[in-house]
């Protein structure tokens, strides 16, 4: 799911979270500039941050 509409990130977590997204990823400037990005578990508030292999890893 990708959300475009402007709300803030919150409540578009918030809504993922209803919709049984368990985890997010967000993707800004700076993400792509550093090639790290962020995985929070919606479930129990937990942020990891990695490349896009170890986030994919974690997924497994």
């Amino acid at each position: 799911m990708m959300d475009v509409s402007g709300k803030k990130l919150g409540k578009q977590f918030n809504e993922a979270f209803r919709y049984g997204i368990v985890f997010v990823v967000t993707v800004g400037s700076e993400e792509v500039a550093s090639n790290l990005y962020r995985m929070k578990n919606l479930t129990d508030g937990t942020v990891f941050t990695g490349t896009p292999e170890e986030i994919s890893g974690k997924l497994k």
